[in-house]
């Protein structure tokens, strides 16, 4: 008799085995999938949350309730959602989500008073919607699907239920009303959730540490449509560990069940990303441009006026404030980039000589900054020159602060042209007055033969051989005075003012 019990304990375990493995495969070849909502028939489904959310929330000042929500119908009565309208206090509740026709509407009250926000013709048959239902002490509203459809201000303090009446989820027992249709992702909250914070946690499951979230309800549980008899309870993902019993549910079929898919993918919780702006401390030299720019959002406003992502050139020193939105998530942020504008450096050149001949040199002399490089390759402020032609020089200045400034020289060259072609020696003579407009003087020990007046490009425009004579007829200008003598010449640069 033992060996017989043992061989029929066999049989079992192995039968059990196989059953599970049937029900693997099934559920890898897609036959069979998690829950992800629960489906109500609108004839005495529910799920009871206990009176804990209700003497959590007793004495606040701040609700929000959201919900994803597929309406079988939006007739035959009201379709309670979510709410504590239950038997103990005569009819009062504190806060209650349902369909009314084909609005959805928010109560909240506290024993003496309750008043409603209406969302009217929001509530369409077959169709996933989230709706979140918001009182921040003062204005009520409801969004679907992360728009506004209707706001109030209440003449409500704080919400109250002193009997501590149990929160359904799809039935409101005390008036035998019940939801006929699909719910998930259940949420109830102690704070006033923001329109930004709606919509960019609407199509995900939320972290379960959020800030002021009270209970949070995936659906998650059981196979869709599938036997889940055993499936009795529907689990808070918080510390709050506020278990839901479902009543009145068969728990088989396609209706009156878990069922699959719900209102968001089961397991996302990647939100929506909102705008940003890294605020920075950024540097700029004087007349360069820069560029400031700011993602993930459909507006961008900054402050002095600039167009996002767009170079351009600060005045000053200043702090540019953006403020952006988000048209999808009605998201919004604000950040400040420092601009500092450094000055560029004050670049100068001066040469030892306006004017040379070709083949003469010349020093330049460069200023402003304690780095110099020339765009002849030089490096030092003292820079000799010789060009045989009349020749520019620019140079780079770069400050302190790295900043760079530029200054450009011209030093002109004269071919001289028959000035020393009369001999080498060199006598002592000067002119006088020098600048001068009408006569001039040459002083020398020696006795003139000619004197050869020459334009700044050589070209002959006066001779005289007389000591004193007039310079009337030139134009204004730099000249060169070539003097000749028995003994020598001499070379004298003459200014005709």
């Amino acid at each position: 008799m033992k060996h017989k019990s043992t061989n029929q304990k066999q049989k079992v375990a192995k039968t059990i085995t196989f059953l599970w493995i049937i029900l693997l495969l099934g559920y890898l070849n897609g036959s069979a999938q998690p829950g992800a909502a629960l489906k109500f028939d609108g004839n005495g489904d529910g799920v009871n949350l206990g009176s804990a959310l209700t003497t959590s929330l007793n004495g606040s000042t701040k609700i929000t309730i959201e919900a994803w929500v597929n309406s079988a119908t939006n007739s035959g009565g009201h379709g309670p959602i979510i709410g504590n309208y239950s038997t103990n206090n005569g009819g009062a509740f504190s806060f209650l989500l349902r369909r009314e026709n084909n609005h959805h509407v928010f109560w909240i009250g506290n024993n003496t008073n309750q008043f409603s926000l209406v969302s009217l013709n929001t509530s369409s048959v077959n169709v996933w919607r989230h709706v979140a239902c918001v009182w921040n002490g003062t204005v009520a509203s409801i969004y679907v699907n992360g728009t506004l459809t209707a706001t109030n201000a209440f003449t409500l303090t704080t919400l109250q239920n002193n009997t501590n009446d149990e929160v359904h989820i799809g039935a409101a027992p005390f008036t035998s009303e019940y939801f006929n249709g699909m719910i998930d992702e259940v949420r109830i909250w102690n704070v006033a959730r923001t329109q930004c914070e709606i919509n960019t946690f609407k199509n995900c499951e939320i972290p379960n540490n959020t800030p002021g979230l009270l209970a949070n309800y995936h659906f998650n549980q059981g196979i869709a449509s599938g036997s889940n008899t055993a499936v009795t309870t529907l689990t808070d993902a918080t510390s709050s560990a506020i278990t839901g019993t479902l009543t009145g549910i068969t728990l088989t079929g396609t209706t009156s069940n878990w069922v699959a898919p719900g209102g968001v993918v089961s397991g996302s919780t990647t939100p929506l990303a909102g705008p940003s702006y890294s605020a920075t401390s950024l540097s700029v030299c004087s007349g360069n441009t820069i560029m400031l720019t700011s993602t993930g959002a459909t507006s961008f406003t900054w402050s002095p006026a600039i167009t996002n992502a767009t170079a351009f050139i600060p005045a000053t020193s200043t702090g540019y404030t953006i403020t952006n939105i988000n048209g999808t998530t009605s998201c919004s942020n604000t950040a400040v980039a420092n601009v500092t504008v450094n000055p560029k450096p004050t670049m100068s050149i001066t040469t030892s000589n306006t004017l040379i001949c070709s083949g003469q040199s010349a020093t330049l002399v460069a200023s402003g900054a304690p780095t110099l490089l020339w765009s002849n390759g030089g490096n030092v402020n003292v820079m000799p020159v010789s060009p045989t032609v009349t020749t520019s020089y620019t140079v780079t200045g770069t400050g302190a602060n790295g900043c760079t400034n530029t200054a450009t020289i011209t030093q002109n060259v004269s071919p001289c042209a028959g000035i020393a072609e009369s001999s080498d020696t060199k006598i002592a003579a000067s002119i006088f007055p020098n600048p001068s407009s009408g006569n001039l003087t040459v002083k020398t020990d020696e006795a003139i033969e000619t004197i050869s007046i020459y334009s700044s490009i050589g070209t002959l425009v006066q001779t005289e051989n007389t000591s004193s004579f007039s310079v009337a007829s030139l134009v204004s200008g730099l000249y060169i005075v070539n003097i000749k003598t028995e003994k020598g010449t001499a070379t004298i640069r003459f200014i005709r003012e």
